[in-house]
């Protein structure tokens, strides 16, 4: 048997690669809800020092490159902040993942042209790199978030959407792929063409 995510994974994988229709299993990833479940948003910002509720964070977890549409997030923010002024200061976007922001000569070329964009769009204050973290810590990252953000231009499958609606946190992703299987547009968060 061949196994895939989600049934569009198994869909390319026939059509893409010829595997043979009738051995491809759609066995759908999981999280561990003993670990990722719902938890209090001031509890989870107090323990990894982030600004209180009313305070608004929106976050992204994956890996920096370009695929992860990080751009999106970052322009988002910009307009965000042009409609309402009255965010600035009151919002910021982390992404984990990548290299933190004390840890520069690290990053790479997608990090370092992510920070020439957050410094043109001029929301270098509001969209914060604390680089990758331990597995036991993204749970509190999910709780500390208002919004868990995934702006990929494609995902097989979409695993940070999951972890974040296992948290209790409404998801806004792009429709490109894994989740759009996954949000439930309207009722768990909110899907959007990428870009």
């Amino acid at each position: 048997a061949i196994i895939a995510a989600t049934s569009l994974d198994r869909a390319q994988m026939v059509w893409h690669y010829g595997a043979e229709a009738e051995r491809v299993r759609v066995v759908p990833c999981g999280v561990d809800l003993r670990r990722f479940q719902p938890r209090d948003m001031a509890d989870a910002r107090a323990a990894l020092d982030l600004p209180p509720p009313p305070h608004r964070l929106l976050l992204l977890v994956g890996r920096i490159e370009p695929l992860k549409g990080i751009d999106a997030l970052i322009q988002a923010v910009a307009q965000l902040f042009e409609r309402r002024p009255e965010l600035r200061g009151a919002l910021t976007a982390l992404v984990v993942g990548g290299h933190g922001e004390g840890e520069r000569s690290r990053w790479n070329a997608e990090q370092r042209r992510l920070d020439v964009l957050r410094a043109e769009l001029g929301v270098a204050d509001a969209i914060r790199f604390v680089g990758a973290r331990a597995q036991d810590q993204l749970p509190l990252f999910y709780a500390a978030a208002d919004i868990v953000t995934m702006p990929s231009h494609y995902e097989s499958f979409g695993m940070a959407a999951l972890e974040g609606l296992a948290c209790g946190r409404p998801v806004v992703a792009t429709a490109a792929g894994g989740p759009a299987l996954i949000v439930e547009d309207g009722v768990s968060g909110l899907l959007t063409p990428p870009g």
